[in-house]
Formats: structure tokens, sequence, C-alpha cells
């Protein structure tokens, strides 16, 4: 039970120029939940037509579902209060409860003899139905509310809190841990260097995507026939220099020293570029 603080439109005592708005949005804020029930407290010596508590809970309860009205001062205005509580003219459909005030320094079981004798004897209060008089009366209702309200909402709540746990938990465990020492720190490194070594083995190794499903660019043999395709292109369009068929009439000219000299040379220039190439290939492989 949230008791809301009581409707002010004049500053006073310093208090903000937009003292209304603050307030009204205080209410607003807990009126509006549909798991709300709305105890509007209204004045018996007031027409409840006029009652700006009442026109904010009909902006939220627009057919009194879940409004109930507590009529005080029934013993100051009990003229017209059997017509007003029971024409409904604003729509409490959760019916009204009339009580009288403690006054002074009455105690309470004082006040509620007195709220009774009231209710039984008062020529014109004693007419309003019983079940609609008295503070035990409007206990007895927040009790049975209650437990309405609770028994059709709280499926749904505990639904909405399983929900936001959940999701808490999943944000929990994607956080990162706390480090606080050095070891911790490289425990933790350790176990990402491993989970990674793990992924690449899968992939690259044994061909499972069970982690990349849907992701076709993550799959070693579609990216390595990609790759291909595109080596096989750049070599198409590749022109070098020095090229092709070599004319050797003119290497007779030199002596045979000469020559096996330069066929050595392009021995040792061609192991060399193999093991370019077996390079390259290697890395090639590191970066799928």
């Amino acid at each position: 039970m949230v008791d809301l603080p009581g409707i002010t439109r004049v500053p006073v005592h310093g208090q903000p120029e937009n003292i209304y708005e603050q307030i009204a949005d205080i209410i607003m804020e807990y009126i509006r939940p549909e798991e709300s029930i709305i105890l509007n407290v209204l004045s018996a010596t007031v027409d409840f037509t006029t009652c700006e508590s009442i026109r904010m809970s009909q902006k939220v309860d627009r057919n009194g579902e879940r409004t109930l009205a507590v009529v005080t001062k029934a013993d100051r205005a009990p003229e017209g209060l059997l017509e007003k509580v029971t024409a409904d003219d604003v729509n409490i459909g959760l019916g009204y409860v009339c009580v009288r005030n403690r006054i002074g320094d009455e105690s309470y079981k004082e006040a509620r003899k007195l709220e009774a004798d009231l209710f039984e004897t008062h020529s014109l209060l004693s007419k309003i139905d019983k079940s609609m008089v008295g503070i035990p009366v409007l206990a007895q209702k927040l009790v049975h509310i209650q437990a309405t309200i609770i028994a059709r909402c709280l499926p749904e709540i505990v639904r909405k809190i399983n929900e936001k746990l959940n999701a808490s938990i999943k944000d929990l465990k994607r956080m990162p841990k706390t480090l606080s020492t050095v070891g911790e720190a490289l425990t933790t490194f350790m176990g990402i260097v491993g989970s990674a070594k793990e992924s690449l083995n899968k992939i690259i190794v044994r061909g499972e995507y069970d982690e990349y499903l849907d992701d076709q660019n993550m799959h070693c043999a579609a990216r390595l026939a990609e790759m291909l395709n595109q080596y096989s292109g750049e070599l198409h369009r590749f022109s070098a220099e020095g090229l092709g068929e070599v004319a050797i009439a003119g290497l007779r000219a030199y002596e045979k020293p000469v020559l096996l000299q330069a066929f050595d040379l392009k021995m040792r220039m061609t192991a060399y570029w193999k093991i370019v190439l077996r390079r390259l290939v290697d890395l090639m492989a590191l970066h799928l």
C-alpha cells in the first residue's frame, strides 16, 4: 500500500512552481499499472464529479474496474450522501465505503464505537447499506480485493520476473570476470587462448562449423575455394617480363664453365622460390 501525496495546485512555503505537475507525475506513476488498485479518498462535503483525484483515476481506469472510493467526514455532510454513493455518477467500480474520521483525542476503539453508533442511529446515514459503512468493512474489502488481484496478476508477475532474471543472468555471464591478481589474469588469458585454439581446430582441422552454422564465410572449405579462385584470376591477369621462350643461340658463344655456373644459379633460384611459395601457402592457412 502506497500513501500518495495530496494534490496541490498553489505552491506554498517555498515549494516549486510546478508542484502540481510533480505530484501528478508521482500519482500517475503508481496508479497507471494494471496491477494497481486505486483507493480514492473523497470528502463527503464535496461534489464527487469535481474531484481532481477522480479525474486522474479515470484517465487510467475509465470504467472504474480497479477503483475503490472511501468517503470521509460522513458525519459532517450526511445530507444527500446516500444518493451520492448509490448513484455512482463517477464510475467507482469497486464501490464506496463511508467512514467517520477520528476527532480530537479519541482512541481507535472509541472512534470505531462512535462510528458504528452513527451509522446505526442517524436518521439519514442509517439508510446506507451496512456493507458500505465503517472502517472494518473497508479493511475487509481491501483484503478481498488484494486476494483477488494477486490471484489474477501473480502468474503474469512471476513470468515477467523470470524473464528479467534470465536476461540478467545472461548479461552477468557475458560480463568479464573481476581479476584482482596477476595469477587470475594469466589464468583467464590462457583460457581465452585455449578457447580460440579449440575454435580454430574445429573449423580448420576437423571441419566442424557448429559455432557458425549460418555464417558461410567462417567455413574453411568455402574460404579456401574463394581464395584459390581469386588467386587463379590474378595469375591470368599477371604479366611478368623475362618469362617465356628464351633464345639460346647466343649462349653458344660462352665457355662451358660459365654455362654451368649460370645453370647452377638458375637451380638455386628455383629452389629458393619453392621455399618462398611454401611459406606463402602456410601463411594463407593461418588466416583462414
